[in-house]
């Protein structure tokens, strides 16, 4: 199962976030809630639900710091300075 906080994208629509919720059914896959990185004009969060088989990880939550990457940390990890 994809942890929380994990870095995902949907593999058919191409939706890319934080995975912010799991459920998982008695018969069937687990579902996944995925919180993009932007927000609606309104300031509500913009999110989907998706069956789990669907999702690619982008970043896993060992390489995440506090659950959410953030662009310092992308340029750290593939040897960037900070600027």
């Amino acid at each position: 199962m994809i942890e929380l906080g994990t870095e995902v994208k949907d593999t058919i629509t191409a939706f890319q976030g934080i995975v912010t919720s799991c459920q998982t059914f008695m018969h069937g896959y687990p579902i996944v809630r995925v919180e993009a990185f932007k927000r609606k004009d309104n300031g509500d969060a913009l999110e989907a639900w998706f069956n789990e088989l669907r999702l690619e990880v982008i970043v896993s939550t060992d390489q995440n710091i506090i659950g959410f990457h953030t662009d310092a940390a992308k340029k750290k990890e593939h040897g960037h300075g900070e600027e």
